[in-house]
C-alpha cells in the first residue's frame, strides 16, 4: 500500500520533535497542542502566515490573495516587524522586491544592534513557550 504525505519535511521534523520517547535532545515532553501559559493552542513559531481564512486571525492583505494566502507587500512591513515567528510566508520577488529587501534590512540592523549593545534582543517571551521549556534534555 502506498503512502502519501503532503509536506513531508514538515511532518518529518514534527515527528522527531513531539516523540519525546524517541529521545532527540531538545524535543518537546509537554502536550502538543497546549502551553503552560495559557490553554489555547500552542504559538506556530516557525513561520508566519496570513491566511484568508484562519480561525484564530485575521490581518489585512496589502499584497495579494493567492489561494488564501497572502503574498506581502511594502504596506505588510508594519505588521511582518512586529511578528515573533522565525520566517514569513510568503513573498514574491519579482512583484514585491522592496517588501523581502527592507524585512531584510531591518533584521540586518536589529542583529547589528544587538551586537553592537545597542538594543538587546528580549528573548523572554520565547523562554516562557512550553516547546522550550518542557524539552528533553
Amino acid at each position: 500500500m502506498e503512502k502519501s504525505c503532503l509536506i513531508p519535511d514538515e511532518a518529518y521534523f514534527t515527528t522527531l520533535n513531539h516523540n519525546q520517547h524517541l529521545g532527540v535532545p531538545g524535543s518537546y515532553k509537554g502536550h502538543p497542542e497546549t502551553t503552560r501559559i495559557s490553554d489555547r493552542r500552542k504559538p506556530y513559531l516557525a513561520r508566519f502566515k496570513n491566511r484568508l481564512k484562519s480561525k484564530l486571525h485575521h490581518w489585512t492583505c496589502y499584497g495579494k490573495w493567492v489561494r488564501e494566502m497572502c503574498i506581502f507587500a511594502i504596506r505588510d512591513l508594519p505588521l511582518l516587524s512586529t511578528r515573533k515567528e522565525l520566517f514569513a510566508n510568503k513573498f514574491h520577488l519579482d512583484k514585491e522586491p522592496l517588501t523581502f529587501g527592507c524585512l531584510e534590512e531591518l533584521i540586518f540592523n536589529r542583529t547589528r544592534d544587538d551586537y553592537q549593545k545597542k538594543q538587546m534582543f528580549d528573548a523572554s517571551w520565547y523562554s516562557t513557550l512550553g516547546f522550550v521549556s518542557d524539552k528533553v534534555e
